[in-house]
């Protein structure tokens, strides 16, 4: 498996501004170097439309172009947190079943339905309980998505 390093993020994101950097600068380039036209009668001449058209493309491509490689660097940056955070969760097993043992039985049945029962918060960040009827909203929600009480 292959680890990103923040080496890699800021190389992708540094990338991504010096793209959009050096696309502006090639943009006055391009305008200057290909925004003529050939006239019969006068040689060459500034065709201004057509400069401003091939300034106004070359930075919005350059743009473009430099914003997936920020956003490549942002999506590197949240699955290496989801892949951290993969690697802290433990596996939900039950402990091992005896028949002659029905007392360690119960116990880690019980310890293994209150672990994955609904009723168990399981909280992120900003996210709520209903004082009413205890259920877990978003942080967003105002007023419980169930039963309707507002926020406190």
């Amino acid at each position: 498996m292959y680890i990103v390093t923040n080496r890699t993020k800021k190389i992708l994101y540094n990338f991504g501004i010096a793209t959009i950097l050096i696309g502006f600068v090639l943009a006055f380039a391009i305008a200057y170097y290909w925004g003529y036209s050939i006239s019969l009668y006068k040689g060459y001449e500034r065709n201004w439309p057509y400069s401003i058209g091939l300034f106004l493309g070359s930075c919005f491509s350059s743009t473009i172009l430099g914003l997936l490689l920020m956003a490549a660097s942002e999506a590197l940056e949240t699955l290496e947190a989801i892949c951290n955070n993969i690697a802290n969760l433990e596996p939900n097993q039950p402990g091992k079943v005896t028949e002659g043992n029905s007392e360690s039985n119960n116990s880690t049945y019980n310890l293994f339905t209150i672990a994955n029962s609904e009723n168990t918060p399981n909280l992120s960040s900003g996210s709520w309980i209903c004082p009413d009827c205890e259920k877990v909203n978003h942080s967003f929600d105002q007023t419980c998505s169930y039963c309707g009480a507002k926020k406190k």
